[in-house]
């Protein structure tokens, strides 16, 4: 993925910095002060995006460190290859930005459920092997949610909920 994050992030805070150059420069000080409002607003949003770069950056971290199988890591990283294309976007719209980080945040708090599933797994398995079919039915079809391209944020946040809840009924269970 291009790493030259944010054309766009930088090039409208150097626009309203300009703007605001020339206003100094060249209007009277009311004008600057009421352009101050603008001022704020492109640094707010690239801060916003300085933001999203972190999530990014650690998400990128934390599933490279997983135990995760290939799978899932292939499936998270196609994730963040999406936010990447994102905040690298000609024309970002900061409005979408917290959506991006939910649905990063959600689907690396998933992956953590799946890798703890398939760790309890392997010792459910060794007590009792329907059991431990059962859930592995469950992260497939839990795997399933995080392959679908479609999947969003409530989506990896259902489906986590979903498969901790059959692991509690498991343990219940044995």
């Amino acid at each position: 993925m291009n790493k030259n994050y944010g054309f766009s992030i930088h090039s409208g805070l150097f626009f309203t910095l300009e703007k605001a150059r020339e206003i100094r420069v060249f209007n009277p000080e009311a004008e600057m002060l009421d352009f101050q409002s603008n001022i704020d607003q492109a640094i707010a949003q690239f801060n916003e995006a300085l933001g999203i770069l972190t999530v990014i950056s650690n998400a990128r971290t934390f599933i490279n460190v997983s135990t995760a199988g290939d799978d899932v890591k292939n499936s998270f990283n196609a994730i963040i290859d999406e936010a990447e294309a994102f905040i690298n976007a000609v024309n970002l719209d900061y409005s979408e930005i917290d959506a991006v980080k939910t649905r990063i945040e959600n689907t690396q708090n998933f992956v953590e459920a799946i890798v703890a599933a398939d760790t309890y797994g392997e010792s459910l398995a060794e007590l009792d092997l329907r059991l431990g079919e059962g859930l592995t039915l469950s992260m497939d079809a839990a795997k399933n949610v995080l392959v679908n391209s479609a999947s969003d944020a409530s989506a990896f946040a259902t489906a986590k909920a979903h498969l901790e809840k059959h692991k509690r009924l498991l343990k219940k269970l044995l």
